[in-house]
Order: structure tokens, then sequence, then C-alpha cells
């Protein structure tokens, strides 16, 4: 069993394959003619895919799988899932950098 599917090892995997992207989409509505997305992304090699299903299933299906030729990504879009699930999972798991 991967060390992904205890609690310490999802923190690792939020944490250490995990990023948060800011995206800017053209948007003719805005008064700057773009918007901000903000995005929660991990990534790992194919053969790692089960660990994003599994992290899925943790966040009650927030986000989705995207596949491409190098790498399988878990991403959470929706502005409500980051600020319901994934912020409080650093909130709550307090990251230290040395």
């Amino acid at each position: 069993m991967s060390k992904y599917y205890t609690l310490g090892g999802l923190q690792d995997i939020l944490t250490g394959e995990g990023s948060f992207i800011i995206n800017t989409i053209k948007y003719k509505s805005t008064t700057i003619g773009y918007t901000a997305k903000l995005i929660y992304q991990i990534s790992v090699h194919p053969s790692d895919e089960a660990i994003l299903h599994a992290l899925k299933a943790f966040f009650k299906g927030a986000g989705h799988i995207i596949y491409t030729e190098h790498y399988v990504a878990y991403r959470v879009e929706k502005l409500s899932d980051i600020l319901q699930f994934i912020i409080p999972r650093f909130s709550h798991h307090a990251i230290f950098f040395f």
C-alpha cells in the first residue's frame, strides 16, 4: 500500500506535488478585459494515478482528473471547492519550511 493512503502521506502529496495556479483569462465584460481563476493541481506520473482517485474521493468528489502524455493531474478549479476542501486542509495541518 502506498504511503499516500495515510493522512500523513496525504499531507506529503498535497504539499510536495501540489500547487496553486492563478490563471488569467480574457474576459470582455470586466473593466480591464481579464479575469483571474484560482486552480489547485496535483500532478503525478501515470503509474501513480490511483493516488489521485483516492484524493478525489477524500475531497468528496470535488475536482476532476486530467490525463496528458507525460503526467496525470487532479485539478480543483471551482472556487467554492477550493475554499471548502483544499484550504481547510492546509489550515488544520500546518506546513513548515526550513
